[in-house]
C-alpha cells in the first residue's frame, strides 16, 4: 500500500496517532469501532506500509487507556511499538479515561523517550498550572538526558 500521496510536500513523513479505546466505546472490552488502538494491528499496518517516512505518534494517554480497556500489557505494547514510533504526545491518566493529566519524574513512559531516533515530543496535558507544566518539561528533559 503506497502512501507517497499522503506525504507529498511533507519531507518529514506521515504519522498516525494511536486511537483510544475506553470503556464507553468498548463496553465488553472488545474494540470493533476504532482503528490503530491495538499494538498488533498497528505493527501489521506499519509492515504493510513499508515506508521509511511512515511512523506512529504514540499518545501515551491513549495507549494507557486502551491497554486497560482491551487487556494488553502497556509496557509490552510500548516495547513492540518503539521501532515504528517517531513522536510522542505525553500525558497521564488513571487508565479509565483519557483526561490528559500532567506527569512527573516517575511517569511510566519516560524511560522510552530516549529510545527513539526522532525526538518529536508534545506535552499534551490540559488545565494545568505553570508549575505543573514546568515539572512535565523537566521530567522529559531528565529522561532525554539519561
Amino acid at each position: 500500500l503506497p502512501i507517497s500521496f499522503l506525504r507529498q510536500g511533507v519531507p518529514a513523513g506521515t504519522l498516525i496517532e494511536n486511537n483510544v479505546v475506553a470503556p464507553f466505546n468498548a463496553p465488553n472490552g472488545v474494540n470493533d469501532k476504532l482503528l490503530m488502538a491495538d499494538p498488533d494491528e498497528m505493527l501489521d499496518f506499519a509492515e504493510e506500509i513499508k515506508d521509511s517516512h511512515f511512523g506512529y505518534l504514540i499518545d501515551t494517554g491513549h495507549l494507557k487507556v486502551s491497554a486497560q480497556t482491551l487487556g494488553f500489557d502497556l509496557h509490552h505494547a510500548m516495547e513492540k511499538l518503539l521501532p515504528v514510533t517517531k513522536a510522542f504526545h505525553l500525558s497521564d491518566n488513571d487508565g479509565s479515561r483519557d483526561n490528559n493529566q500532567p506527569f512527573g519524574h516517575d511517569a511510566w513512559f519516560l524511560p522510552y523517550l530516549s529510545r527513539i531516533k526522532t525526538k518529536a515530543i508534545v506535552i499534551e496535558a490540559y488545565n494545568i498550572s505553570e508549575a505543573q507544566l514546568r515539572l512535565c518539561y523537566e521530567a522529559v528533559q531528565a529522561a532525554l538526558d539519561s
